[in-house]
């Protein structure tokens, strides 16, 4: 089962320096068995994460229950990345 945390560290838990990522980017590809992302900060690698498909299909849904949550909690929908480019796309194409 996946951990989840609140934010709040358990007292007794050890606490491990480990890297932390900034990313707004990022490239999915897969294999037979694994998922593979690697982590984009302006187009440059910063990182990669090598994952089951369970794992990540997992991290999937954690993730987009935060998302529905702040959409919910706000009122305002998150675009994805996709969406904005499809946006300016738009905005760019010269009217005829």
């Amino acid at each position: 089962m996946a951990e989840k945390t609140n934010g709040s560290q358990n007292p007794q838990q050890k606490v491990v320096n480990v890297p932390g990522f900034y990313i707004n980017g990022f490239n999915v590809g897969g294999s037979l068995s694994d998922v593979n992302c690697t982590l984009l900060v302006d187009g440059k690698i910063t990182g990669t994460l090598h994952m089951s498909f369970n794992t990540a299909k997992t991290l999937a849904e954690n993730l987009n229950a935060v998302v529905q949550n702040v959409e919910a909690s706000t009122g305002n929908k998150i675009l994805t990345m996709e969406a904005i480019k499809s946006g300016l796309d738009k905005q760019a194409t010269p009217k005829q």
